[in-house]
C-alpha cells in the first residue's frame, strides 16, 4: 500500500515483527556470517529501505515520563522510492506491563513493555509520556502540551536520552558515501547493550552488556537497490578501559569462521574482519576511543572491493572528528538529563498505547536527520528553516527559526509528496488553519503538514475521522501557551 506519509518523518514509523526477525537475519552478515536474509514473509534486506530508516525494532522507549503509552518497537518497514512508501505494519504483542512511580511527583503510571522477536534476542520496550490533557479533553486528542516529567524514571529512560543526544554526533553514512542516500536498518538509539543484536549476532552484545555498555546510537544508509551500505555507530561505556576490552572481545565475538583480518588504514587500534557475502564483499572493524567504541561496516559491489580499506579508513576519520564535541554523560549521572529541554516533545500527539518506540522523543536537528528521508535534502531544508529541535512522537513537530521558517517546512514537505506520489490530492480540513493535507482516496491514506507560529509538523494516518480530530487538536496544542 502506498503510504506518503512515512517518507519523511523518521519513515520507519514501525517495525513489523517480520522484519525485526529480517534484521536479525541481516545481523548474520554484519557479524561475519554473511547469510542472506529472508523472513517468512519472503522479504530481503533490499526491502528494508524506508528513507528514514528508524529501525527501532522493539527497542523502544521515549525517555519521558510514563503514561501507560506502550513502546512496542512498530516500525514501518516501507520502501522509500522517492517519496511514496509501500509500509507493512504489525504491532508486536504486549508481554509485561509494569508499574512504576515517578519520582518526579507525576502519577503512578502502567508501563507496557511490548516485544519483538530477532532471532534469539527480545529487546522490550519503556513507555514514556505523560498525557496531559484538560478537562473533558481525549486522551488521544489533546488540546494542550503534554505533561512530561522533568527528568527520567527509569535507567534505561536516561539511557535512551543520552543515545538520542549521542545522535547528533554520529556522522550520518551520507556525508561519507553521498551516493549512499536510502535509510537503511537499523538507524536507532540504543537504551541497552541488548540493542546490539539488530546489528551484531551473539555473543557480541553479551560481550558489550558484560563490558557495561550503556548508551549507543547506529546510523545506516545505502543504495536504493543492489549492494552497497555503510554502518556508523558509537558505544558508551563505563571507562576506556572497559571499552578498550570490549572492542577487542566484541571483534573476536564477531569473527565468522571465513572471516580474514581487515586492517583500517591510519587506524592501527582498529580491529576487524572482511569476507565475501552473497552480492560483494564486506568488512567492519571496532575501534576503542576513550569510553567510546565507534564501529564501522562497509558492504561493496565485487568490483569496488578493494576500496573497502579507504571507506573504512574515511568513515573512521570522520566519526572521530565528528566526536571531538562529545562528552559522554556518565551512568550515575542519566538521570540528570532533561526530558524535553525545550518543550518540543510536548506539542507532539501522543503515542497510542502499545504503540510507542525507543525512537519517540526530543532530538536536535543534527540527531534527527539520520531518521529523515534524505541527509542532504532535509538538512537543506532544516538549515534554511532553521529548525534547532524536534519532537516526534504520533506526529512530528520541527521547531523552526521563525514563522515563515515553519511555513517553509509545511510547503516543502507538501509539495515534495504530492509531486512523487501523483496519487495523492488536497484534502481539505475545514476548521483548521494552516494546514495542508493530501488524500490518496483508493487506499485511504493520508498525508497532512502544518505551520502554528514558529512550529511545523507533519502526520499521517489511515483513518479520515482520525485525520479531522488529530488536526485540530496538533493545532490547538501548538497555539496553545
Amino acid at each position: 500500500m502506498t503510504n506518503p506519509s512515512s517518507v519523511r518523518r523518521r519513515t520507519l514509523a514501525a517495525i513489523t515483527v517480520a522484519t525485526a526477525m529480517l534484521i536479525a537475519g541481516c545481523a548474520n552478515a554484519i557479524s561475519g556470517s554473511a547469510q542472506a536474509a529472508q523472513d517468512a514473509t519472503g522479504l530481503t534486506s533490499a526491502q528494508t529501505d524506508t528513507g528514514t530508516s528508524q529501525s527501532d525494532t522493539s527497542q523502544s522507549d521515549t525517555g519521558q515520563t510514563e503514561t501507560g503509552q506502550t513502546d512496542t518497537g512498530q516500525t514501518d518497514t516501507s520502501q522509500t522510492g522517492g517519496g511514496s512508501t509501500d509500509e507493512t505494519s504489525t504491532t508486536p504483542t504486549d508481554d509485561t506491563t509494569t508499574t512504576t512511580t515517578d519520582g518526579t511527583g507525576s502519577a503512578t503510571s502502567s508501563e507496557d513493555t511490548g516485544a519483538a522477536t530477532t532471532g534469539s534476542t527480545t529487546e522490550s520496550t519503556d513507555a514514556g509520556t505523560t498525557s496531559s490533557t484538560a478537562p473533558g479533553d481525549d486522551r488521544q486528542y489533546p488540546t494542550a502540551p503534554l505533561k512530561l516529567n522533568k527528568f527520567p524514571s527509569t535507567e534505561e529512560s536516561g539511557a535512551l536520552l543520552e543515545s538520542r543526544r549521542l545522535g547528533a554526533y554520529v556522522v550520518d553514512p551520507t556525508a561519507v558515501v553521498p551516493e549512499f542516500t536510502e535509510g537503511h536498518l537499523p538507524t536507532l538509539p540504543l537504551k541497552s547493550a541488548q540493542g546490539l543484536s539488530l546489528l551484531l549476532t551473539a555473543p557480541a552484545p553479551q560481550v558489550a552488556s558484560r563490558a557495561g555498555m550503556y548508551a549507543g546510537f547506529i546510523a545506516t544508509r545505502g543504495v536504493a537497490k543492489g549492494t552497497g551500505s555503510l554502518i556508523t555507530a558509537v558505544l558508551v561505556f563505563p571507562d576506556a578501559a572497559k571499552a578498550q576490552k570490549a572492542a577487542t572481545d566484541m571483534s573476536a565475538a564477531s569473527k565468522s569462521a571465513k572471516d580474514a583480518k581487515f586492517t583500517v588504514p591510519g587506524q592501527p587500534a582498529a580491529v576487524g574482519w572482511t569476507s565475501k557475502t552473497t552480492d560483494g564483499y564486506y568488512a567492519h572493524a571496532f575501534l576503542p576511543s576513550g569510553p567510546l567504541v565507534v564501529y564501522s561496516y562497509a558492504e561493496l559491489t565485487a568490483a569496488k572491493k578493494d576500496t573497502l580499506p579507504s571507506l573504512l579508513s574515511k568513515t573512521f576519520a570522520a566519526q572521530m572528528a565528528k566526536l571531538a564535541g562529545y562528552k559522554p554523560t556518565s551512568k550515575a549521572d542519566l538521570n540528570t538529563l532533561p526530558v524535553d529541554p525545550e518543550g518540543v516533545y510536548a506539542r507532539a500527539l501522543p503515542v497510542e498505547s502499545g504503540k510507542g518506540k525507543v525512537t519517540d522523543g526530543y532530538y536536535t536537528a543534527a540527531a534527527q536527520l539520520h531518521f529523515m528521508s534524505s541527509f542532504a535534502s532535509d538538512g537543506k531544508v532544516f538549515s534554511q528553516a532553521g529548525v534547532d529541535v524536534i519532537g516526534s512522537g504520533r506526529s512530528t513537530v520541527y521547531r523552526a527559526r521563525d514563522e515563515a521558517g515553519a511555513t517553509l517546512i509545511r510547503d516543502a514537505y507538501n509539495t515534495e509528496i504530492r509531486t512523487k506520489d501523483p496519487k495523492m490530492t488536497d484534502y481539505p480540513v475545514p476548521g483548521v488553519e494552516g494546514v495542508k493535507c493530501l488524500e490518496d482516496t483508493l487506499n485511504a491514506s493520508y498525508y497532512c503538514t502544518g505551520a502554528v507560529g514558529r512550529y511545523a509538523f507533519e502526520y499521517r494516518s489511515e483513518s479520515e475521522d482520525d485525520v479531522k480530530k488529530s488536526m485540530a487538536a496538533q493545532a490547538a496544542m501548538l497555539k496553545a501557551p
